[in-house]
């Protein structure tokens, strides 16, 4: 994915950004509606090593608005899930939790890569 000024883009969180201005700078020079900076790719910590949750991970298409909203409520269905793990103590408990967590995790990466078409 190659970022462009004009269009928008879907944010790993789930959010829409519109990227504004292409400064033409090294290593972030896309600026996003909210003021946020990307590089040319999508990433938004250059080094690749901190927080990705703020990356652009595919191109906005209103077409797909159903497949987003299944994405945010399997990532929903999952943090649910690890909460309910970390706060039993029952080991079946947990397992099942566990269990649920990580089903409801490669859910939201299949419906990612195959319907959204995002990167890793």
């Amino acid at each position: 994915m190659k970022l462009e000024v004009g269009k928008s883009y879907l944010r790993r969180d789930g959010a829409v950004l519109k990227i504004v201005n292409d400064d033409g700078s090294r290593f972030h020079p896309f600026m996003a509606e909210n003021g946020e900076w990307y590089a040319g790719d999508g990433s938004w910590d250059i080094n690749k090593c901190g927080d990705k949750s703020q990356d652009l991970i595919a191109e906005y298409a209103p077409e797909n608005d159903k497949v987003q909203s299944l994405v945010k409520e399997l990532g929903k269905k999952k943090n649910n899930a690890i909460h309910n793990l970390h706060n039993n103590d029952d080991p079946k408990q947990q397992a099942r939790h566990l269990a649920k967590a990580m089903a409801y995790y490669d859910a939201e990466c299949i419906v990612k890569k195959y319907m959204l078409d995002v990167k890793e």
